[in-house]
């Protein structure tokens, strides 16, 4: 596989440099995911977002697709208060894997 905290360098190093991937990532794959911005307000602001594109009849199936993770994410206990990275959880369960640092290689 590929080395996650490669993959963040080298996207966060281009135009799509931000906050979210400055800080975001060592948090994720730490472990953490604890409270930032709560994956239920994640989730209702994509409500707005959808309900806004059917009433203009735009397509935004990615967002929609995105939408469908996080009611995925939510149905489970303990998980509308989590930081809305936590939607990775629904991402590693759906593939059977987990994301987070490439494992270092053993001293010889």
């Amino acid at each position: 596989g590929v080395d996650p905290e490669k993959v963040v360098g080298a996207i966060k190093g281009g135009a799509a440099g931000c906050w979210s991937l400055d800080n975001k990532p060592p948090r994720i794959f730490a472990g953490n995911r604890g409270p930032g911005f709560k994956a239920s307000m994640q989730h209702k602001d994509l409500g707005i977002v959808v309900d806004s594109a059917r009433e203009f009849g735009a397509p935004i199936p990615v967002t929609s697709v995105n939408m469908s993770l996080y009611e995925a994410m939510l149905q489970q206990d303990g998980m509308a208060d989590l930081d809305n990275s936590a939607v990775l959880g629904v991402h590693e369960m759906l593939a059977n894997t987990r994301v987070g640092p490439a494992p270092s290689s053993p001293k010889e």
